[in-house]
């Protein structure tokens, strides 16, 4: 007997939903009428996204650990934003076992959280041009998690230009950078 796979899985627990289970509720029950629609809605989306999870966390976590490499490499300030840039690179270089796709999200937002600490001490004592520089690192990464979001919940149906979104297995396949 074959194990099915989590697509299976998830694809089952949507029919069931679709199939038995929506047309059983009563039609006054609007709520949970939509509600259920919106948990097939999202059943599809994770049976499409399953298969890419560790390469999209590990994706998201290069391109974080880039950006903070960036800021580091062009921080300029008094000691608060020096401190914090210790603190950055502190977080960057303690990689005390390999990351994996179970740990990615949990390295990501501490990279993340490090490079806000910078951010709010560079308000402090940053020098102006390196506050510039920042600024623009940070939009740029910003509309690259933007985009790599945006395809990742295409399957949603909700954006508006999701036609010009590459689809699941192009992002992976795509440089983070």
């Amino acid at each position: 007997m074959t194990t099915p796979s989590m697509g299976i899985r998830l694809a089952t627990v949507a029919r069931a939903l679709e199939q038995v289970i929506i047309p059983a509720l009563p039609p006054e029950e609007v709520l949970a009428r939509e509600q259920a629609t919106l948990a097939i809605v999202h059943l599809t989306t994770m049976a499409e996204q399953y298969r890419y999870m560790a390469e999209y966390e590990l994706g998201c976590l290069a391109d974080m650990s880039a950006l903070a490499n960036d800021l580091l490499a062009v921080t300029e300030g008094g000691s608060a934003t020096t401190a914090a840039a210790r603190a950055l690179r502190q977080i960057q270089d303690d990689v005390t076992a390999p990351t994996t796709p179970s740990t990615a999200q949990e390295r990501r937002n501490a990279i993340a959280g490090g490079i806000d600490s910078l951010v709010r001490a560079s308000a402090e004592d940053g020098h102006p041009s390196f506050r510039t520089v920042q600024h623009r690192l940070i939009v740029d990464h910003g509309s690259r998690q933007a985009t790599r979001d945006r395809a990742w919940f295409r399957g949603h149906g909700t954006d508006p230009d999701a036609a010009t979104l590459p689809s699941i297995p192009e992002l992976i396949s795509s440089a983070t950078r």
